[in-house]
Parts: C-alpha cells; sequence; structure tokens
C-alpha cells in the first residue's frame, strides 16, 4: 500500500513493529499478503486466555493527515480478512494524524487509528513491566470474582493519565488479566450497566492505582476495554468492549 508522500514508510513501519515486539508479541512481519490484499504490518498477539489476536495494520507516513477514503478502502479490507478469520482486528498508523472525517469513518467500520504518541504509550508499560520483572515468577493473586456497583459518570479523561501512569510503573504481573476476570463477572451481574466505578475496581483487586492505570492504558490499546476517567486518574468509569468481552468469556470458557 504505497504513500503519496516522498517517504518509503519503512521508518514509521518500524515504529510499529517495534512497539508490538516490546508488547510480546508472538509474531511481527512486513508486507504480507492474506488474501491476495498486501498488509504493511501483520501482527499475532497472545491474549491472557492463551487464544490468539490477529491485527492487521495499514502504516502512513505522509506529511499530511489520513482522509476518509484511506479509512474506508482499508476498512473493506479489513472486513474482508475477519469474514475469511484471517484477522481480528484492523488498524491504521498515520504520522500526520487524521481528518475528522476519517476518525467519525473508522468508529463506523470499527477500525482503530493509531499516531507515533499512541505507539509510544503502547510500548512504555511493556517495557515499564519488563524492567520491574522480578528474577522468579511471582504467582498473581486469584481472580476477583465481582465489581462493586458502579457509581455517577465522571468528566473525561485527558492525556495526563498516559503520562503519569507511564512515570509511576509497578510490577504488573497478571493484573491484566485480573481486570479483565473482574470486569468481565461485573458485566454478568450487570448486564443493563456494565460501566464499573474504578475506584471500587482498585479496591477489588488490591493494587496500586498506577499498576491499574498502566494496565488499563494496555489494553485499551489493545481494544479490550475503554474507559471514561478525570484527568489524573483518580475516580471514573471502566468497562469491556465487545473483543474484550469476547476474550475474558474465551479466558473462562478455557479454565
Amino acid at each position: 500500500m504505497t504513500s503519496k508522500a516522498t517517504k518509503t514508510g519503512r521508518e514509521l513501519e518500524r515504529r510499529v513493529t517495534d512497539a508490538y515486539r516490546q508488547m510480546g508479541a508472538r509474531k511481527v512481519e512486513h508486507d504480507v499478503e492474506l488474501a491476495g490484499n498486501q498488509v504493511d504490518v501483520y501482527v499475532e498477539l497472545g491474549t491472557p486466555a492463551g487464544l490468539l489476536h490477529r491485527i492487521a495494520v495499514e502504516a502512513k507516513d505522509w506529511s499530511k493527515p489520513v482522509g476518509i477514503d484511506v479509512v474506508n478502502g482499508f476498512a473493506f479490507i479489513a472486513g474482508l480478512l475477519r469474514s475469511k478469520g484471517l484477522i481480528d482486528e484492523g488498524i491504521i498508523v498515520s504520522a500526520s494524524g487524521f481528518s475528522k472525517p476519517a476518525r467519525n469513518a473508522a468508529k463506523e467500520h470499527g477500525i482503530r487509528l493509531l499516531e507515533p504518541a499512541d505507539l509510544e504509550a503502547i510500548a512504555s508499560p511493556a517495557r515499564a513491566v519488563e524492567q520491574t520483572r522480578p528474577s522468579t515468577p511471582i504467582d498473581p493473586p486469584p481472580p476477583t470474582s465481582s465489581v462493586s456497583q458502579a457509581g455517577p459518570e465522571s468528566p473525561k479523561a485527558t492525556d495526563a493519565i498516559s503520562a503519569e501512569a507511564l512515570r509511576k510503573p509497578g510490577r504488573t504481573e497478571g493484573l491484566d488479566a485480573r481486570i479483565l476476570q473482574a470486569l468481565y463477572d461485573y458485566l454478568q451481574e450487570h448486564p443493563g450497566d456494565p460501566k464499573a466505578n474504578l475506584n471500587e475496581l482498585i479496591g477489588a483487586l488490591g493494587a496500586q492505582r498506577a499498576d491499574v492505570i498502566s494496565c488499563l492504558l494496555g489494553l485499551q490499546e489493545k481494544g479490550w476495554l475503554d474507559y471514561d476517567l478525570t484527568d489524573r486518574g483518580e475516580s471514573g468509569l471502566v468497562w469491556l468492549t465487545r473483543l474484550g468481552t469476547r476474550v475474558a468469556r474465551d479466558a473462562n470458557q478455557s479454565r
């Protein structure tokens, strides 16, 4: 998939590759052909349940924001690859951002849009965990059965959450799986109101706030959950996406 800009796009593809490798991707490949369509970067990530999450990434190293035509075109290819069971998610990475119509179209198509700063956010929690990983594995605490009833909706999050969480790394081995399990249990108990209160989630997990928010960042980047938090992550709501619900359900079935 060639770019209109003079850049080859290889540098951006390298950044995409590095970010996912630092996340612990099982496989990262360039210029892969799937069902006759060329994919810039193909990624295979392991889920907490030991399943495979496959991603097709379109990298656009352009000097101007990506527009709606690119999103619609890639959405068609991603939909085809999903229907054939070849991928689970489509992502477009743009060096210069996206137009507003492109972002709106991406939401409708279920395509995730990332920029270089997002790649750093993907990689940083993984680097922090690796740096703090003990030489002897620590068994994670057992999964939490449920999360208490969510409180009133909180103000919208800002970039301050990412900055604060990434400056305060902690040991988070197994915490991502416990978060998914807790949110899935909460969803089963409150199907009509699946948004869990952040502070009650942290209390139920018995984990440090910075560790939980760091995991929330990584899980959101995978598209497994979403949140609506205050700018310092002091309160707010957290909930599973459709993909996250499927991952958590499969994890339960594999027990």
